[in-house]
This record gives C-alpha cells, structure tokens and sequence, in this order.
C-alpha cells in the first residue's frame, strides 16, 4: 500500500498518470485482502481450511467471506489461524461442526496470533472448546473479539474462550456480542462456561453484549476473569442468562460471573436483561483488592435461581456504588434475592427504585457494611413479601454510620422483620439514621420493624 508519499504539483498527465496507478493498486488490494470459501470440503482448495491458510500465509487477507451454497461444514480437525492481522469473517449463515467420533474431540476454530476478529453469521457445533483464543506473553494493546450473529452450541468445555492468564500479557481484551446465542457447553467437565474471558496481566476487560442468549450452559453462561491490575467494564442489553450452571453438582455456576482481583475495579451497566433460572446466583459479582464495584440495573428479572438473584461482595479498599431500577427478584430458593456486602476500607451507596424482592428462601434484600466506611441508602417503592427471613435488611457494622431513607416500601408475611435497620456501635458513639415515610409493615413473624442503635424519623 502506498503510504507516505509527496508529490509536487503534477501537470495534467502526470495526474492521470498517478490516478490510473493509485487504482490499480487499490484493486489490488481489494483483490488480495478478501477470500472466499467455494467448497463444503473439511480442506483442499475454496475450503475454510483452505482460506484461512491463506490469511496465516497473506496479511494483507483481511476478510474470508463464505459462499451462500456452502451451508455446512464437517470438520476433522482444528482450524487455526496464525495470522496477526484483522480477519473478519462473513459465514452467510454456514454451520461448522464435528460428526461422529470427532465431536468434542477438538477445537473448531483457533486465532493465536493476537488477532483482532469479527465474526459473523455462523453456527459452531459440537467442539472440545467452540472458540478458543489464547493470547500470548508479548500482547499489547487491545486483542478485539466481535461476534454479530454467532451461535455456538454443545461444546464439551468453553463455547469461546478468550485466555490471558496463561501467559498474563499487558494487554486488554474486548468482547462484543450482538444478537449471539451460547447453548449447551461446558457439558463434558467441571467449570467451563458458555462464555469465559481470562485477564492475567496488567489489562481491561470490556465486554459489551446485546441482543444475545447465553442460556443453558454446564458453568456459568458468562465468566469475566480478571487476576492483574485491570479493572472489567460491562455493558449488557437485551440479553438473556438463564438456565446456566447444572454441570458441577458439588459446585453449581451463575448467569452471569464477574471476578476481579488486585487493583482495578468492576463497572457494569445492565439493561432489560435476564438472570433467572441458574443452578446458583444469577448475576454474581466479587472484587477484591483496591478497587471501585459501580452496579447499574434496570428493567432486571433475576428470579428462580438456586441461591442469590444478585450477589455482590466487596472486600479490601474500594466503595460499593449500586443503582438498581425496575428489578424482579423472585423465588430465588436459598439464598437472598438481593445480597451486598462491602467490606473493610471503603463505603457503600445504594439507590433503589421500584424493586420487588419477594418469596427469596433468606431476605429480600440483605445490604451490609463492613470494617471503615459509610452506608448510605435511599429506597423507594420497595416490596418484600413471603421472604423466609427478612423483608429487607440493612445493617452498619463495625466503624462507619449508617443513613437510610426508606419511603414507599412494602414488607408484608415475612418470616422475622419486614424492615430490618442495625447500627453496630464499635466503642465509640455512633447512631444511624433511619427516615421512614409511607410504609406498610404488616404481619411479619419476628415483627414489622427493628432497630438497633437508630433513630428512627
């Protein structure tokens, strides 16, 4: 490609001169950076085999894009793609799978180039992983995975796994699903989920899904693993993560699994989405180290699962930041429907709006502060009824004060209190402050309300 080039002003002739040969290299170019797969063959020429050793061979292939007659593939063995550049493939709907003695025998499709990759259009069926893209020590940057109607089914580990912890490099991954669907992996051992992204060294993690179903998986339906530095950045729209977590009866998955581990922080924005239906939480989230937890929901149903509709813990210095809007959590049949605990150095504001916690096999809602820090709490239009334990219950411990507003709430047939406000006082004066407007507290079986070391207005 030409780059870099500096012309004095050209006569006439000498511009059409260059015009013609500035063409002719750009036809080139389009000519060379796009492959197209002819055949349904496992390899041999027009083969997807075929292409993408072309692209490990070429780096100006950029794009393999499939011929709309070739609608399904058998696979005999792993497709790897070695390349460091770009690749973005258009599958036109095909279908690659493994048959008979093959299936879950391998991986379906490889890139161990560090490779940024968009695809598209395309079923994976029947892998050892579906996807796997391991990154290597000397990454840097950003390594890019884009999925825009992807769909991966019955892989006996990971339907995709993107893996920086083998070699833990400094670079940060990206992860874009749109209209995507993972069924039924994680099926042949214990912990492999639906989709599983590993960052082991100093980068992100951000993960944007929408439009997509990440149901019915043996792990959990989505793992965001990050050990360094780094912090994990979440948006989901429009999703569903049901189902998920039945492989590993000893230890059953979530939904949706976020870890993050030394400084860095988690930030998740969640929209119109389902987390119901889990073997374990279904949305799960824990932080450990100096860092932020920032937790946006709205339009949630976490309802059904086996323990906790949402879980949160926080532990070392960091402060917990919840926003939660027009969230169902129902019936989940062991645990709390909502759980979150800051711990130690950091404080903990919560916002909740129009939230229905009810028939959970604990509380409702269980928020907790503990070591150094505050709790601020605003509540409004709450309802708890039926919770085996507590309507809703927040509790201050150790040094830090707690402040509530509480209006509009609705905490009915609870097994002990339907609103439940602790101020644990450390050898030092300290009370919380509880402002409770408009509320309906009725027939709970410990009491309506509870309190200790709190004025009450």
């Amino acid at each position: 490609m030409l780059q870099n080039l500096s012309f004095n002003r050209p006569s006439t002739s000498r511009r059409m001169v260059q015009s013609v040969f500035e063409t002719e290299s750009l036809e080139s170019r389009t000519l060379l950076s796009a492959v197209m797969v002819t055949s349904s063959a496992d390899s041999g020429e027009g083969s997807f085999r075929d292409a993408i050793e072309q692209a490990n061979a070429d780096s100006s292939i950029t794009k393999i894009k499939f011929k709309s007659s070739v609608d399904l593939v058998n696979l005999e063995s792993t497709v790897e793609f070695t390349g460091a550049q770009d690749l973005k493939i258009d599958g036109k709907n095909v279908t690659l799978q493994t048959v008979g003695e093959d299936i879950g025998q391998f991986n379906l499709f490889e890139s161990t180039g560090n490779a940024d990759l968009s695809l598209q259009k395309m079923t994976l069926i029947g892998g050892l992983n579906g996807i796997y893209v391991p990154i290597s020590a000397d990454a840097e940057g950003t390594v890019s995975f884009e999925g825009k109607n992807l769909t991966v089914l019955d892989s006996d580990l990971f339907g995709l796994h993107i893996a920086d912890q083998l070699e833990d490099s400094d670079a940060s991954i990206e992860l874009k699903l749109n209209k995507s669907n993972f069924f039924n992996n994680g099926i042949g051992d214990l912990d492999y989920d639906g989709v599983r992204v590993d960052e082991g060294g100093a980068g992100n993690i951000s993960a944007e899904i929408k439009n997509s179903r990440i149901d019915g998986n043996g792990g959990d339906g989505l793992e965001l693993d990050e050990r360094g530095d780094g912090s994990v950045y979440l948006t989901v729209k429009n999703s569903t993560f049901d189902d998920n977590g039945f492989y590993n009866e000893a230890d059953l998955d979530d939904g949706l699994d976020i870890d993050e581990a030394g400084d860095g922080g988690i930030y998740a924005s969640i929209m119109k989405t389902s987390l119901s239906y889990n073997y374990d939480e279904g949305l799960d989230l824990d932080e450990e180290g100096e860092g932020d937890v920032e937790l946006m929901l709205k339009k949630i149903d976490a309802s059904w699962n086996n323990d906790e509709g949402v879980k949160l813990d926080e532990e070392q210095d960091g402060d917990v930041y919840v926003d939660f809007k027009n969230v169902l959590t129902f019936g989940n049949a062991n645990e709390e429907g909502i759980a979150i605990e800051e711990a130690d150095f950091g404080d903990f504001f919560a916002k909740v709006r129009n939230v229905d916690a009810s028939q959970n096999g604990k509380d409702g809602i269980d928020f907790t502060e503990t070591g150094e820090g505050d709790f601020f709490a605003d509540f409004k239009k709450v309802q708890a009824f039926d919770n085996a334990e507590n309507g809703v219950k927040l509790e201050e411990e150790d040094e830090g004060t707690l402040n509530a507003s509480v209006k509009k709430i609705v905490s009915e047939f609870n097994g002990e209190y339907g609103l439940a406000v602790y101020q644990e006082t450390v050898g030092f004066d300290s009370y919380g402050l509880l402002l409770l407007r408009q509320a309906s507290l009725f027939d709970n079986g410990f009491g309506d309300l509870d309190t200790w070391d709190v004025y009450v207005e």
